[in-house]
């Protein structure tokens, strides 16, 4: 079942909130954030600022002109329970308006980021600030159920459409945040990997199977 979460937009002027979850950046490990289909080679990495840069609209992570889908994949140096998702924008046609959100999905292209099912369903509202306002951009505070995002070691976002409505147009996001705490569990290094010729039973044990947003304030 897929969470569907509205979200309300927030921006700077807003009142701080000491009780807000602190920011999961220092534990993204950067090195392997990836993104699919940027208009700039690194730009998606870029957009992970530091929590009092994220009103900041530059630098921004773009598709390009004919293509509005951005896919991101963040994972995390250690497992964390994210509490919310925070994702800024421009007040421009080419705000982002749709989010899928998949953990711990390391595969993901497009196709299948259309196809399946995501742990969440973020639906952006027009953002609000004004050019020449005190506020670069708005950033959306989009909380989610910690229970569907406890143990992450990986988040895929898949921004699958602008305000414009436009599939062959640019998309662009000025800030990807996350707000939880870390589980300390270290994640798996990929030289981890083993592969084997032919399985033995006796390697393997067998177990059986057993969002509401509210107006954020930033870090």
């Amino acid at each position: 079942m897929t969470d569907r979460q509205p979200a309300i937009e927030s921006s700077r002027d807003d009142d701080d909130d000491d009780s807000s979850p602190l920011s999961l950046r220092p534990e993204i490990f950067f090195p392997g954030v990836s993104c699919l289909n940027e208009a700039v080679r690194g730009s998606g990495a870029s957009i992970l600022k530091v929590p009092d840069e994220q009103f900041t609209s530059h630098p921004s992570l773009r598709s390009p002109e004919d293509d509005a889908e951005l896919l991101l994949r963040v994972p995390f140096m250690e497992t964390v329970a994210i509490h919310s998702i925070l994702v800024g924008r421009n007040p421009e046609a080419s705000a982002p308006r749709v989010v899928k959100v998949f953990v711990d999905r390391d595969d993901i292209d497009f196709e299948m980021a259309r196809e399946l099912e995501p742990k969440a369903l973020i639906e952006l509202p027009p953002c609000s600030s004004q050019k020449g306002s005190s506020t670069d951009g708005s950033v959306v505070d989009v909380h989610v159920f910690p229970g569907r995002f406890h143990d992450a070691s990986s988040v895929t976002l898949f921004f699958a459409g602008n305000q414009s409505g436009n599939a062959q147009s640019s998309t662009e996001v000025t800030y990807v945040g996350f707000a939880g705490t870390n589980t300390h569990m270290k994640r798996l290094p990929v030289t981890y990997a083993v592969h084997e010729s032919q399985a033995r039973l006796e390697d393997h044990e067998v177990h059986a199977e057993g969002i509401g947003a509210a107006e954020g304030h930033g870090f």
